[in-house]
């Protein structure tokens, strides 16, 4: 009978950890964070200029290969989200690709709505 406790209590455990190891460490509250030192920002592109050029200027000036494109439902790019300092804005609102740059607050992400189903499990 102890074993077959102790058998019982180990997998209670064991799915407790399962469990606790997928909710959110936040509360699912909390946007993301930039680095330290960076913020994001909003990078809006002239009108008629060669996006793939001005693109490839935004990835050299701050280091990243993934500049989060946005595109409009015609596939027409809109702008680009980036993670950059002070410095690099300066340098990215001097370029003449660019229109203008902005700082960027991600809104908090929604609250957790996974919910455990009831369902039968076969034994």
């Amino acid at each position: 009978m102890r074993s077959f406790s102790q058998l019982v209590l180990a997998a209670l455990c064991l799915v407790g950890g399962v469990l606790a190891t997928d909710l959110p460490r936040d509360g699912g509250l909390s946007p993301p964070q930039p680095a330290p030192g960076k913020a994001y920002y909003t990078v809006f592109p002239k009108s008629g200029t060669d996006v793939s050029t001005t693109g490839d200027f935004i990835k050299e000036v701050v280091g990243t290969q993934d500049l989060l494109p946005w595109s409009d439902v015609s596939d027409q790019l809109m702008h680009w989200t980036v993670e950059a300092t002070l410095d690099q804005v300066s340098q990215l609102q001097d370029n003449s690709g660019i229109d203008h740059v902005t700082e960027f607050d991600p809104p908090a992400p929604p609250a957790n709505t996974r919910r455990i189903r009831d369902t039968q499990v076969p034994y």
